[in-house]
């Protein structure tokens, strides 16, 4: 997540570069010279979206999360969406903060598969989506706003280097 008084000057030097190969944690990257941003909401508006009791993601790049001194790779929901709980109120106006929680979700479906990430070392995460169920409203809210927050926030770790990206299934 990006602070604010950084944002500005991030994106004034990366227009600079329009159309040039720049380096990104050591990855080349040419960024075209039409930029879009094509997600923008506030924390209030997303606090408002309407609650889902089945909610669905999709992980587009591999995801895995540190489970104590272990790498983890299944999604599970306490992983998600504690993570997601974290750099939710690390970034939204206090009076929107959610409180830790024991989650009391289901998995009711997915399509997972583990696939490797080449950085300086391999990592291995999983892609593909699974679907949330979650029978307590109040967790049902938390987890509908925490999940149209993925796809600003990501995932699980090392989402500064391109895993994790995550967002609401498109599908239904």
């Amino acid at each position: 997540v990006f602070k604010k008084e950084l944002l500005t000057a991030l994106l004034w030097g990366i227009a600079s570069d329009l159309g040039q190969i720049i380096h990104l944690s050591g990855v080349p990257c040419r960024l075209q010279p039409q930029v879009k941003f094509l997600n923008s909401i506030t924390f209030e508006q997303l606090f408002q979206i309407p609650v889902m009791e089945a909610i669905e993601l999709e992980f587009l790049t591999p995801t895995s999360f540190k489970q104590e001194s272990i790498i983890q790779t299944f999604p599970l929901p306490e992983m998600v969406f504690n993570g997601l709980r974290r750099r939710w109120n690390q970034s939204a106006p206090e009076a929107l903060h959610f409180p830790e929680t024991p989650w009391q979700a289901v998995v009711s479906a997915y399509d997972l598969h583990t696939q490797v990430m080449k950085m300086q070392a391999e990592e291995i995460g999983t892609v593909g989506w699974i679907r949330y169920r979650f029978f307590d409203p109040d967790q049902a809210k938390a987890a509908t706003v925490l999940s149209h927050f993925a796809i600003f926030s990501g995932v699980g770790r090392k989402t500064t280097n391109g895993m994790g990206m995550a967002q609401l299934s498109k599908k239904g």
